[in-house]
């Protein structure tokens, strides 16, 4: 199975739910940082949706994985390896034996990350509003904390997953506690967010 736009492969791993399908890489060697292992997000967008990233790499003691084994099991998939640094980069854990697992919710959009300490999110185009990465009608959220902004790719810190969902669902999957809002914008396909005066959301209009 592989996702409309995406760049999988016949050796990759397929992950999904009912709310997003998304393709792991191999662990012969990341999609776009030369050095790191597999077993990364290359590939990932709601259902009826085309692709929207180039990758998405777990952080492990720093870095990521020399990526020894991927075992598929009923529900996840499991990534172990030795940790390696980012191309230019210090891990502080490099050497260590690691494991991150890569688990669908089942009852929402979310790709959950276990052991990871954060998330390099690589989107094909798109906007970073207020951390979370929006391409057009699909939003590639999370939990976490940008650490940097490389200007193409973000660096998450303290996240647990990756929201893969609609844009004009995300809000409510990453901030819960939000009030719902009606009213009337003529000619306008969407509403913006501003917080003194940066623009921190961009939400698509839902017909009533």
């Amino acid at each position: 199975m592989q996702v409309p736009g995406g760049e999988s492969r016949g050796t990759d791993t397929f992950v999904g739910n009912a709310w997003f399908r998304g393709i792991l890489r191999s662990q012969d060697g990341a999609l776009t940082v030369p050095g790191l292992g597999g077993g990364t997000l290359i590939d990932a967008a709601p259902w009826g949706m085309a692709d929207g990233l180039q990758e998405v790499i777990p952080i492990v003691g720093g870095g990521w994985l020399d990526v020894h084994e991927m075992t598929p099991t009923e529900d996840s998939v499991v990534v172990q390896g030795t940790v390696v640094p980012f191309p230019g980069r210090d891990a502080h854990d490099a050497g260590a034996e690691r494991q991150v697992t890569w688990t669908p919710d089942p009852d929402g959009p979310w790709l959950h990350v276990d052991g990871a300490e954060g998330l390099w999110i690589h989107p094909l185009g798109g906007e970073v509003l207020d951390g979370q990465v929006i391409d057009g009608d699909a939003t590639y959220g999370h939990d976490g904390q940008v650490s940097e902004d490389l200007g193409g790719a973000v660096v998450v810190q303290g996240s647990t997953g990756l929201l893969v969902a609609p844009s004009d669902l995300a809000p409510q999957w990453l901030f819960p506690d939000t009030t719902e809002i009606t009213g009337t914008a003529a000619d306008a396909s969407a509403i913006e967010v501003l917080r003194d005066g940066a623009v921190i959301g961009r939400l698509p209009l839902v017909s009533s």
